[in-house]
């Protein structure tokens, strides 16, 4: 249920955030539509994986929870990469941002993400899928908040350029998200 909801409040946020000319919302847009896929990859995967072994997969089809991690952080890295490069194009140029529409669709977004974390919370305390789930949605709630914010502050007249920073540090945590974590070494005895 959460993941739908959150599917389908990805692609108005994304409309709206091109309509509006608001990259804080699409970038925002980008990180619920990023982190859904994954959701859906992993889902996908740990389906597969509970198949059993047979035939010339002997040892199942448990790499498939493997394979569909590089294919998540290529599609972090490639929405993180377009946030950028609009961003930049954006604090340049400085289009004019419809705040009104992006403070209603930001707290949409809000009441959707707190939906989801409220959904997900009364079904995860024996689920650790569902508690890191029920995090992610969490992080987006706060997404929506800084979108918020950022429209308040632009339709007072603050810094125009604002929403491209946000936009800009929403891609950044994305990009902190893609990066392949490697473990470090231990010492050595």
């Amino acid at each position: 249920g959460g993941l739908i909801l959150t599917a389908a409040f990805v692609v108005i946020e994304a409309v709206a955030g091109f309509l509006t000319n608001s990259l804080a919302l699409v970038s925002d847009a980008g990180h619920m539509l990023a982190d859904s896929a994954g959701l859906i990859l992993a889902l996908g995967a740990a389906t597969l994986a509970r198949r059993p072994a047979a035939g010339r997969h002997t040892y199942g089809y448990a790499r498939f929870e493997v394979l569909v991690v590089p294919i998540h952080v290529v599609l972090l890295a490639f929405i993180a990469g377009y946030i950028v490069f609009e961003s930049v194009s954006h604090l340049r140029s400085t289009p004019e941002i419809a705040t009104g529409p992006v403070i209603a669709v930001g707290i949409g977004g809000l009441m959707v993400n707190l939906l989801v974390v409220r959904l997900l919370h009364n079904h995860s305390a024996d689920n650790l899928n569902l508690r890191a789930a029920s995090l992610v949605a969490s992080v987006y709630a706060v997404g929506s908040v800084v979108v918020v914010f950022s429209a308040v502050v632009i339709a007072l007249g603050g810094l125009a350029g604002l929403d491209a920073l946000v936009g800009l540090a929403i891609a950044a945590q994305r990009l902190r998200d893609a990066a392949p974590r490697c473990p470090s070494p231990s010492p050595r005895a």
